[in-house]
């Protein structure tokens, strides 16, 4: 991948409210799940923000999301931006409502629209954080990445 004309994701992350409270799976009437939660490098992973609650909910774009991967010192961006041009449009989503994403498990996969992977991608512990919630709010789901 191609990675000079990207930066930390983190950065940007961390000004627009995205390292706020971080929930794990269910936040502001989302749920947010990973399928499968555990894969393999080259298999699918598909991530779904649903609305659960009985009323019409707004998020923000369809682009706010991090990966992060655990490591000794907490959780760490492996997602760089190409540009970070986030509208700030708010998506209406009904009952049963949302949005879903789509990935093959590797660098080439996970770098999409706006993101670039420029690390490598290691077995271990990640997680997905939907960062387009209310306020300063974010939910997130785990999943693990093997051999």
């Amino acid at each position: 991948m191609d990675c000079a004309d990207t930066e930390p994701l983190g950065e940007y992350f961390d000004s627009a409210g995205g390292s706020g409270d971080v929930t794990h799976n269910r936040a502001d009437g989302f749920v947010l799940s990973a399928s499968p939660s555990a894969v393999s490098k080259g298999e699918a992973l598909v991530l779904t923000l649903e609305n659960v609650s009985a009323e019409t909910l707004e998020t923000g774009g369809y682009g706010q999301f991090a990966i992060q991967r655990r490591t000794d010192d907490g959780w760490k961006h492996v997602l760089s931006l190409r540009r970070s041009n986030f509208t700030s449009i708010a998506f209406r989503h009904r009952p049963g409502g949302g949005f879903r994403w789509a990935f093959t498990v590797s660098e080439r996969g996970f770098s999409k629209g706006q993101y670039t992977m420029c690390t490598p991608l290691k077995p271990g512990e990640y997680r997905f954080v939907y960062w387009g919630l209310s306020g300063e709010k974010a939910v997130a789901t785990r999943f693990r990445i093997g051999e």
